[in-house]
């Protein structure tokens, strides 16, 4: 084995011939069971006819056995506390039957470092008092998500009132203005919008041209969006509207009694009452349990220093910023522009701080399971799969091979011993209890965000970057990315219909 650097190893491997024999005698038999020859039973299809026939795949599925196995040997043997893939040296695969084979590879290692003191680690709890406002605004979003719309027949729609509309919308292009883009060129188009009248946010030209209407009736009106407009695809452009009404409501919110309890199954009000500080009670301790474990990985990783491997880093850290750009992408909440510098980075660098403190604590917490002999049940693993499972709606096979094919089970299971290993710190650790409010909390995230959020800006200013943001995919393609913004239902906040797909 040769030392590369502190983070990786070189291993030379070899097998000895009689391995080898074994293992093309194994993939004969097997391959003999799945494929079918002219000539020959299922089964009983001779190793000389497999080894003419399917030369290539036997080749691979020995090559595939011999490296696992003889690798995961070597690991086991030199102690080597490996993360991610093996580099193989294809030039060194020279692999033909009844002759020893010799390979080398590359891995990444968790180096060795010295476990600090982890027991009786001070940890003050802070629990969020839960007052009599917060009830009542919780009571209040119930009753909101309760609210009636009621026709209004007697009037026509007036400020406070709900106008349900059909719209279209085209970009004016200015005669002596630059050739529209390709979105410019679509048609807007939005159907049941709803439109609350007076609401903050919204344009004045809605106000207007929407007051005084009744169900059928059709409104052309323009409107010019300021150049700070919060949707990047309006802002600065003038658009022509055809509305057309569906109908004009009025927001009937209902009262907090016990006729309103009991439809959502309280025997009365003060049992609603009880029910909703027993949840945000509930609520505040879980709020505070996560905030404690947050300290106590914050207090792991200060203690132990010690250099990551950065190949493997990056890797994982591409992964996740992949994996989120694709899922807002898929989501329709980002379409696809060129930001140069801003939020494509500020993102980017907030997934790789996740990403690296994740991998740091769990590097740690596996070295305290193995110090103090923690393991996972039989059990705990499946039954973490079932949860899975069920949430998505698949069977528990579908699940396990989904999750094998992906390489996830053993960062699941990591995760779940990672779990064990902080209920044992917790259970351990000096706790001190501290009551605060709701004030105190917003007040604690709020630093946190602005401390991570001065120090990610200080990085993105010292690299002098003015190159925009890429991500690149699978097939080399770059794409930055920019928020686009939901497409709501209901204008609140100044929200415009989008393009239509």
């Amino acid at each position: 084995m040769t030392d590369l650097s502190t983070t990786s190893r070189k291993v030379e491997i070899g097998v000895p011939a009689s391995e080898v024999r074994a293992e093309y005698a194994k993939a004969c038999e097997s391959i003999s069971r799945s494929v079918s020859l002219p000539g020959f039973r299922p089964g009983r299809i001779p190793s000389s006819a497999i080894r003419m026939r399917f030369s290539k795949e036997l080749r691979s599925e020995v090559l595939s056995h011999l490296v696992s196995h003889a690798l995961s040997h070597a690991v086991k043997d030199h102690n080597l506390d490996v993360v991610g893939e093996p580099r193989i040296d294809d030039q060194s695969l020279d692999l033909r039957d009844g002759r020893p084979f010799h390979f080398s590879a590359e891995v990444d290692i968790i180096p060795s470092f010295e476990l600090k003191p982890y027991f009786g680690i001070s940890l003050t709890r802070r629990i969020t008092t839960v007052t009599d406002k917060e009830i009542d605004e919780a009571i209040d979003d119930e009753r909101n998500q309760h609210i009636e719309f009621v026709p209004i027949e007697d009037r026509p729609s007036a400020t406070g009132d709900i106008v349900t509309i059909d719209i279209t919308g085209k970009y004016v292009i200015p005669d002596d203005g630059p050739a529209p883009s390709p979105a410019e060129s679509e048609e807007l188009k939005s159907e049941d919008l709803r439109v609350e009248l007076g609401a903050e946010g919204v344009q004045a030209e809605f106000n207007e041209n929407l007051s005084g209407v009744r169900p059928g009736d059709i409104r052309e009106f323009r409107v010019a969006y300021p150049a700070e407009f919060t949707s990047t695809g309006l802002a600065d452009k003038t658009l022509d509207f055809t509305a057309t009404v569906k109908g004009v409501h009025r927001k009937e919110i209902p009262e907090f009694n016990d006729e309103f309890a009991a439809t959502l199954g309280f025997d009365d009000a003060a049992a609603m009452r009880t029910s909703v500080r027993e949840n945000l009670e509930k609520a505040a301790r879980q709020r505070a349990d996560d905030r404690l474990h947050e300290d106590l990985i914050s207090f792991i990783i200060d203690q132990h220093q010690f250099e990551y491997p950065q190949n493997y880093l990056r890797n994982r850290q591409q992964e996740s910023v992949i994996a989120w750009y694709r899922q807002l992408i898929s989501s329709g909440r980002y379409t696809q522009m060129n930001l140069g510098i801003s939020e494509m980075q500020v993102h980017t660098k907030r997934i790789n701080r996740f990403v690296e403190r994740k991998e740091r604590a769990s590097a740690i917490l596996m070295r305290i399971a193995s110090a103090e002999s923690i393991e996972l049940a039989e059990n705990e693993l499946m039954n973490d799969v079932t949860r899975r499972a069920q949430a998505a709606r698949v069977s528990v096979e579908e699940m396990a091979d989904h999750l094998t094919k992906n390489g996830a089970i053993s960062t699941i299971a990591n995760e779940l011993l990672g779990n064990k290993v902080l209920e044992l710190l917790t259970a351990n650790a000096e706790i001190s209890v501290e009551q605060i409010s709701a004030e105190e909390e917003e007040n604690i995230v709020r630093a946190e965000r602005e401390r991570m959020e001065a120090e990610i800006d200080a990085e993105i200013a010292a690299e002098h970057s003015e190159a925009p943001v890429a991500i690149t995919g699978e097939a080399g393609d770059e794409t930055a990315v920019e928020p686009a913004g939901d497409q709501p239902k209901t204008i609140e906040s100044g929200e415009t219909p989008s393009a239509s797909e």
